[in-house]
């Protein structure tokens, strides 16, 4: 018999710490379930555990903060427990999975809140003072569509100035990709710079603290902006929604679009295809240009009989 501790700290943590480069918040979610199952056998645990710490989870408080975990946070735990419970499965110190046998929380995964222009610069706007540091994250963000982690693994050798471009060294699907520079991000990494330059000049990080390790969240920060700018229910992640769908509807190709943000299918990209909603008239009214007008008027012309029959 396995203590579930032991398994997790000498099998499961020096496992996935050898193959995944996102491992802190893992270690976290691991502690969190070891107190939880702590001084439990792997083969005691069973799907009427697993739901109870779904649901003390569930009701649990994010910092002082008074706001509930999210469902979304609730899954990350679960997920890591059913890939605890895979391993000890493939090195046989258990035969089932508990977890398999609950019920995950259903996400709306479509959700793309998104600012309008006059919402884009007051959040620019409160970018001063003890936040000055945000708005270049700000701005890359809004203005390339790069995620959190993306623009945080950011570093100086990523920017090629001569070419206007940025490189993603991997995304979340794995690969990398290059994205073009507009002169509002020019500008912003200039100011970047100027910033790095006082205070952590030897960082090869275009964002980092003042040891020159790259930023993990700026959560704080940026919930003190949103909260200042007024934007309710607004997230980082949001900065990405809002930078596609800008383009959507100001007639950027949904294909084009894809590639911008580094998605392998067009699955995640049709979300914003509804703002676009001129697209259809668009593409008929261009027929008209191909074809030619003689094509409409010479099917009927005006001195034809129409015949009541048909």
């Amino acid at each position: 018999p396995v203590v579930f501790e032991v398994f997790v700290k000498q099998d499961y943590l020096p496992w996935i710490k050898a193959r995944r480069k996102s491992f802190n918040r893992v270690e976290i979610i691991a502690r969190r379930l070891i107190a939880f199952f702590g001084g439990k056998l792997l083969g005691e645990i069973t799907p009427e555990d697993v739901e109870k710490f779904k649901i003390e989870r569930s009701l649990e408080t994010v910092g002082n903060t008074g706001r509930k975990v999210s469902p979304r946070e609730v899954n990350y735990g679960l997920q890591v427990l059913k890939a605890i419970f895979n391993l000890s499965i493939r090195f046989g110190k258990v035969t089932t999975n508990p977890v398999k046998a609950v019920e995950f929380n259903k996400l709306n995964n479509a959700r793309t809140r998104y600012l309008d222009i006059e919402e884009i610069k007051t959040l620019e706007g409160v970018c001063t003072g003890r936040l000055t540091h945000l708005k270049p994250v700000i701005v890359l963000a809004l203005n390339t569509g790069m995620r959190r982690s993306e623009i945080f693994n950011l570093r100086w050798n990523d920017v090629d100035h001569a070419k206007g471009t940025l490189r993603v060294r991997e995304s979340k699907s794995g690969e990398g990709r290059t994205i073009p520079m507009n002169d509002s991000v020019r500008v912003s990494l200039r100011e970047s710079m100027s910033y790095r330059a006082v205070m952590s000049p030897g960082s090869d990080y275009v964002f980092c603290d003042g040891t020159g390790r790259p930023y993990k969240a700026m959560r704080n920060g940026f919930d003190t902006a949103v909260r200042n700018a007024g934007l309710e229910g607004f997230r980082f992640h949001d900065m990405r929604h809002t930078f596609a769908s800008q383009l959507v509807s100001h007639g950027t190709d949904l294909f084009v679009l894809k590639e911008l943000l580094g998605h392998k299918t067009m699955d995640m990209v049709l979300r914003y295809a509804h703002l676009s909603p001129d697209r259809g008239r668009k593409a008929v009214d261009s027929l008209v240009a191909i074809y030619g007008t003689n094509l409409a008027q010479s099917a009927f012309p005006a001195s034809a009989p129409i015949s009541k029959t048909l």
